[in-house]
């Protein structure tokens, strides 16, 4: 016991042993990324596939789960019209872990927590996406989407039967 005493009383002494770790705050994300994010949310909660895909560049890419790509703003509203089929998205939140601005190139990573009203109940779901979008004719249009869902996948072979 003296032993263990004696370390921790050399150790306060002479300083950590190692370089404490900094901890860097994480960059605010920025407000004009945030904005058109916000836009989409809004959109979503409206159930309005066209606002929604208004916010894309003409030649984007949306990369949604478990489905092959999307490429093309009236693809992507066509899209968001089947999701909206669906289901209801009742609630949606955004919760940005670091975007960033450089020229005309932007990007926006972060979490989402949705819950959606479908035909067989409830589900609530949460995930991660990254956006990266391009100033286009003066406003920032998203010019690829990629989001996966934190929940277990449902595809034959994926363990999520065992």
């Amino acid at each position: 016991m003296q032993t263990i005493a004696m370390i921790f009383a050399l150790r306060a002494l002479f300083g950590p042993a190692f370089p404490a770790i900094e901890v860097r705050n994480p960059p605010t994300p920025q407000q004009e990324i945030v904005s058109v994010a916000n836009a989409y949310v809004t959109a979503m909660l409206a159930s309005d596939a066209a606002s929604a895909a208004a916010l894309y560049r003409e030649d984007a890419v949306e990369m949604p789960n478990c489905r092959p790509l999307v490429k093309g703003r009236p693809a992507i509203e066509q899209y968001f019209r089947g999701l909206m089929k669906g289901g209801k998205i009742t609630t949606f939140v955004l919760t940005h872990t670091e975007s960033s601005i450089s020229g005309d190139t932007a990007y926006d990573v972060g979490t989402y927590t949705q819950r959606l009203s479908t035909p067989g109940g409830i589900v609530d779901d949460t995930g991660k996406y990254v956006v990266m979008l391009k100033r286009t004719g003066g406003d920032w249009k998203v010019a690829y989407s990629i989001h996966n869902s934190d929940r277990p996948s449902t595809m034959p072979g994926s363990g999520a039967s065992r």
